[in-house]
């Protein structure tokens, strides 16, 4: 599917969250989440795909790489890359880790020569409204492709007691039945949180 289609929400997210950090700065309200304690909650289930110590990791819509920093303070030693696709996010996330490589990249640029032990992806597929079930299995795809350990992601949920209308609740039962097209070995966990899963993909 062509990349151009998801273009618009790219610009339309890149200026939401500009806006934000430019207003918050280095804090979770940047991102949308409502406190440091669920986005830490997220990172410690997606951290939990298998052992990141010294691994190749690419963090997809790093921020300003509150991941990294995550990691550091929980002393996981990687070998880190983050891509986003807001500049002002980025601008901060390299002043904070001079040590990391960050991209201004969408998912859906990934190319298959890119390799990693394992890539990741939290909070990314909310504001979407362009296709965005056809977003996810694009992204996924590519994540994959460029995996060479596992992916993991999460996403909101449809399960959700609450739903903001805003926001893009996926399916976890539709979302795991595309991965199994990709994997048969992969995990759902919807244990953590009432409004959002995580999909642990694995290669072999």
């Amino acid at each position: 599917m062509s990349r151009a289609l998801w273009s618009e929400d790219d610009r339309a997210n890149a200026a939401h969250f500009g806006e934000r950090v430019s207003t918050y700065g280095v804090d979770p309200r940047s991102l949308d989440w409502s406190g440091e304690a669920t986005q830490h909650r997220r990172f410690e289930v997606l951290a939990a795909v298998g052992d990141l110590a010294h691994a190749t990791v690419l963090d997809v819509g790093c921020g300003t790489g509150d991941l990294a920093a995550w990691l550091a303070a929980c002393d996981i030693p990687v070998e880190y890359t983050g891509i986003d696709v807001t500049p002002e996010m980025l601008d901060l996330a390299r002043q904070r880790f001079p040590q990391h490589t960050f991209r201004r990249q969408s998912v859906v640029e990934l190319d298959a020569d890119e390799a990693y032990d394992f890539v990741l992806l939290s909070g990314v597929f909310a504001r979407r409204t362009t296709a965005p079930e056809q977003f996810i299995h694009e992204a996924v795809t590519r994540m994959f492709r460029a995996c060479r350990t596992a992916v993991a992601f999460n996403s909101l949920s449809t399960w959700a007691d609450r739903r903001e209308a805003i926001d893009y609740h996926a399916d976890p039962l539709a979302t795991i039945e595309f991965c199994r097209s990709l994997s048969p070995v992969l995990a759902l966990r919807h244990d953590y949180h009432r409004g959002d899963f995580t999909v642990y993909l694995y290669r072999g």
